[in-house]
């Protein structure tokens, strides 16, 4: 492409690039390398529109120094939209950027980018914080979060032999388990209505979830468990009852997490526990840089948080450009004027 040209990339020409393998990857890179220095990503500036309306716009920009790219995803959450307007609660965008002169260069969807680079974040969590030996896992919650966490978590853990899943909402469970077997056809896959039934003998435990209310508080685990959570409400007692706290990125956690509990407890009328920095015994990156440790032992009983980088969606972004230029899919524009 010419300097000044974008390449555009829709959705279906998006998912037709990318594979959760690849986002497994692409997720793990970039959390080591912000460990190492080598990433700029600011706290995400949020954009809440509440109460008139139930949803919010997140900005995150990106600079990934060893893969000479910078972005920004904007991405919303929507809650009603699919009931109200039946579009989807969850929409991005992303605009890669030449590092050097900050010319743009391609506009990509980031609604699948989003979606896969979430469940892939936790594959990385259960392949780097999982204990030795884990085969069975649990996934609460079967919707499109909890699809990808799970297909993410099967692929990171290759030794996984069978999968539960919870789920209230029949239809849901059935075709999550409908796919999720069609690509994993050696994992034993056991539903269940209610996944407290499910936690013990489980040492893996994904929540992905939209309830208000705190699931896991209060349940007891196996020990050695790993707990993932991708979209589970706690507080700051709640990361405490566990042995360790690993997160993906510890200021934006609980900056993010600490306005929806304020939120919701402004709405009750009800106190909650601001969730500190210092709860967070080492980052999900500098676990994967052998920086810090994340489980110390086998009966360590682990919980890890993600609340999402942005430079995880620039370098999944990045890879969907390279294939997308590789196998000439896309729109090629002028966007802006340049002397030659």
């Amino acid at each position: 492409m010419k300097n000044g040209q974008i390449l555009v990339l829709n959705e279906k020409e998006v998912c037709s690039v990318l594979d959760m393998p690849t986002a497994i990857a692409d997720v793990e890179t970039a959390l080591k390398e912000y460990a190492e220095g080598l990433c700029v990503n600011p706290v995400k500036l949020h954009l809440s529109l509440r109460p008139e309306i139930e949803g919010y716009l997140n900005s995150m920009p990106a600079y990934l120094k060893a893969h000479d790219v910078m972005g920004v995803k904007l991405v919303s959450v929507y809650k009603y939209n699919m009931k109200e307007h039946h579009v989807p609660v969850t929409m991005g965008t992303i605009v890669l950027h030449r590092p050097e002169t900050a010319m743009p260069f391609a506009v990509l969807d980031g609604t699948y980018v989003t979606a896969i680079r979430t469940g892939a974040a936790a594959g990385v969590g259960a392949k780097h914080l999982a204990k030795s030996g884990a085969h069975v896992a649990l996934q609460i919650g079967a919707g499109a979060q909890g699809y990808m966490a799970a297909r993410a978590i099967l692929t990171a853990v290759p030794g996984l032999e069978e999968l539960r899943v919870a789920e209230i909402n029949p239809d849901t469970m059935a075709r999550f388990v409908k796919d999720i077997q069609a690509e994993f056809p050696a994992v034993k896959i056991t539903s269940y209505a209610d996944y407290k039934e499910a936690i013990p003998g489980a040492q893996i435990v994904c929540a992905a979830t939209t309830s208000p209310t705190p699931l896991l508080r209060g349940m007891t685990f196996d020990k050695g468990t790993t707990v993932l959570l991708v979209a589970e409400m706690v507080d700051n007692s709640d990361l405490l009852s566990y042995d360790r706290c690993i997160l993906d990125f510890p200021a934006c956690y609980c900056i993010r997490i600490n306005e929806e509990l304020a939120s919701v407890a402004r709405e009750k009328g009800t106190a909650y526990d601001p969730i500190q920095e210092s709860t967070c015994a080492a980052t999900l990156g500098e676990v994967i840089a052998g920086q810090k440790s994340g489980r110390l032992s086998d009966d360590d009983i682990i919980v890890a948080g993600f609340v999402g980088m942005g430079i995880e969606d620039v370098l999944v972004a990045k890879t969907a450009y390279d294939r997308a230029v590789e196998k000439k899919i896309g729109k090629v524009l002028d966007f802006i004027s340049v002397e030659e």
